[in-house]
């Protein structure tokens, strides 16, 4: 029995299997299909909403300017260290929750997006608790932290009725240590 050769393309940090007798376009356009249907119904399941009621006080005064600041003091006070579904609150979960490029354009771009991901912070390990894997990805800028890439999760909360979902993502290290890095794609539902 004669084992099938196998090639390989990489497409946006993602390794792709081209088989004997396909192109790699067929190849790309086969895994992309199967992973965008996958990816698409994941998206539609149902999630648990988590509703951010927890310490929600710590704003209060706070000018708007100092949210992030505010939140990472929270984060560092209450989640630092801390593991929740094999995955660990850090410094660096700090620093990317409120200062991605994400938080950075929603502050920017979609205030009241930015004001709804500031205050779900009190209550990450619920969100953490309560998300749905829906897929894995290489990282696209390499770091300590996410040598292994990143687990994408669904995520839904809501804040005084108005309900919202987004993704988490982890990253995994070369060790396969699972950081929480941050809530992207937030929605108002």
């Amino acid at each position: 029995m004669q084992k099938e050769k196998i090639r390989w393309i990489t497409v946006k940090g993602t390794h792709i299997p081209i088989k004997e007798g396909q192109t790699a376009k067929e190849a790309t356009a086969t895994f992309f299909a199967r992973q965008n249907a996958s990816y698409a119904e994941i998206m539609r399941e149902t999630q648990k909403t988590v509703e951010i009621k927890k310490d929600r006080d710590i704003f209060r005064g706070v000018a708007r300017e100092d949210y992030g600041r505010t939140v990472r003091e929270y984060m560092r006070t209450h989640f630092r260290g801390k593991i929740v579904n094999d995955t660990e609150f850090t410094k660096t979960s700090e620093k990317e929750y409120t200062h991605s490029k994400n938080a950075i354009n929603l502050y920017n771009k979609q205030k009241n997006l930015y004001d709804a991901k500031m205050q779900a912070a009190t209550e990450l390990d619920n969100i953490v608790k309560e998300s749905k894997f829906v897929s894995h990805e290489e990282a696209v800028h390499p770091h300590k932290y996410n040598q292994n890439g990143y687990d994408r999760y669904k995520v839904a909360f809501s804040i005084d009725g108005q309900q919202f979902t987004g993704e988490l993502l982890v990253a995994i290290d070369s060790n396969g240590r699972r950081v929480f890095y941050d809530i992207v794609r937030i929605k108002n539902k």
